[in-house]
């Protein structure tokens, strides 16, 4: 049961009010890439003023900005969610482009992204007829693709320092880019300031009032990168402490595979008098309090394999399956295997190990090696390929 008369004193102040009181909802540990900046064990927490639920963290806002800097996945990555133009994420920009609409921008009205990433969301307003178009992103690799598709202006840069003189753009889009920010009433305010008066922030982020909807993998939404978690409310909340006021906000499913992955998308105007008045609003926290627990999956699977001496071979290091792996894989197994498709993140090491490309998991023997895999937006396509490989290895689904 919630009680937000007792808590603890926050190491991150609240990131809508800047209360330093707040309740944990839950403990998170990832296993985090070894030369990344960023910690690896967080606290979900809610405050106990507004309600806001947020990551309680020992890392910094110099750390993320530095993790975010030397990021490769968006631009390696070839899969929806990195701002491609493959067909999922057009969708979801043509929905984006629609919640826009009743704007009636004039054609050469100045729009910019901020965390742009492969640009797919400027090629697609682009197509529409906005030609006074920006992509930022800290990520200098990722500007080269909104040149490929169209005269798009590129700028590396972040919300918290936005490249530009005051009141330069009509619309500011943060589309999957507020829940990765460390200071967002910081970005906010910073946005504010590059807005033309009147201007409009469009935002789109993950809906964690959806979060409990996932029954298998409840924690899927739970990504590392994900410090900050939004309802309605704490997103009203949010913005119309930084001098916005809401325009429209509502929901939309955006339906993946066998996964349903719902956003929260709203539209803000920029006032010219600012009312910092909240609303506490502890429904987000109510519904999310339940969540921190060993999911079934992971129970079963523990209880039929953790006492044998297999190699577990963890395929596809998803955010869910770093989680899984830190907090139940490494502790009940003796030897552990890395492997994912992407290209940068055999690069990288875990626990000073390296990560192989998956067509090794031809090598393996059904006696001596078992592989799992999470539940992902991209399973189907896993299994397949699983398939293809004709080892004859089990495979878990975690």
């Amino acid at each position: 049961m919630l009680d937000i008369k007792t808590g603890i004193k926050l190491l991150r102040p609240c990131v809508v009010c800047g209360t330093d009181h707040g309740i944990q909802l839950g403990q998170l540990d990832f296993a985090i890439y070894d030369s990344f900046s960023i910690g690896k064990n967080t606290r979900v927490v809610c405050c106990c003023e507004c309600g806001a639920v947020f990551y309680e963290t020992h890392s910094t806002q110099k750390d993320y900005l530095a993790y975010y800097e030397a990021y490769e996945f968006n631009h390696t990555c070839s899969s929806p969610g990195t701002g491609s133009c493959l067909e999922q994420d057009t969708a979801r920009f043509e929905t984006i482009f629609k919640l826009i609409s009743p704007l009636n921008m004039p054609p050469d009205a100045a729009i910019a992204d901020i965390g742009c990433a492969r640009g797919g969301l400027l090629k697609t307003l682009f197509n529409h007829g906005y030609t006074n178009l920006t992509g930022i992103d800290p990520l200098a690799a990722n500007l080269t693709f909104p040149k490929e598709y169209a005269p798009i202006s590129t700028v590396t840069g972040n919300a918290s320092k936005i490249p530009f003189e005051d009141s330069r753009f009509d619309l500011i889009c943060l589309t999957h880019t507020l829940e990765h920010l460390f200071s967002p009433k910081t970005s906010l305010s910073e946005i504010y300031r590059a807005l033309k008066p009147g201007g409009h922030l469009f935002i789109e982020v993950p809906n964690a009032s959806a979060y409990p909807g996932f029954p298998q993998a409840p924690l899927w939404n739970f990504l590392y990168e994900h410090i900050n978690h939004f309802d309605a409310a704490a997103l009203i909340n949010l913005t119309r402490a930084c001098g916005f006021s809401a325009k429209s906000v509502h929901t939309s499913d955006l339906v993946q595979n066998q996964n349903k992955d719902e956003s929260l998308y709203g539209v803000f105007k920029k006032e010219p008098v600012q009312n910092g008045q909240l609303t506490p609003d502890f429904s987000l926290a109510k519904k999310l309090e339940g969540l921190f627990k060993p999911p079934d999956t992971i129970t079963c699977f523990l209880n039929e394999y953790s006492n044998t001496k297999k190699t577990l071979h963890a395929w596809g290091l998803s955010s869910y399956m770093l989680y899984l792996l830190e907090t139940y894989l490494y502790p009940n197994f003796s030897s552990i295997k890395l492997y994912d498709k992407d290209p940068y993140k055999q690069t990288l090491t875990i626990h000073s190990q390296k990560i192989s490309d998956p067509e090794n998991l031809k090598r393996l023997s059904p006696r001596t090696d078992i592989v799992v895999i999470t539940t992902t937006p991209y399973i189907d396509k896993m299994k397949n390929y699983f398939g293809l490989l004709n080892t004859g290895l089990p495979l878990s689904i975690l």
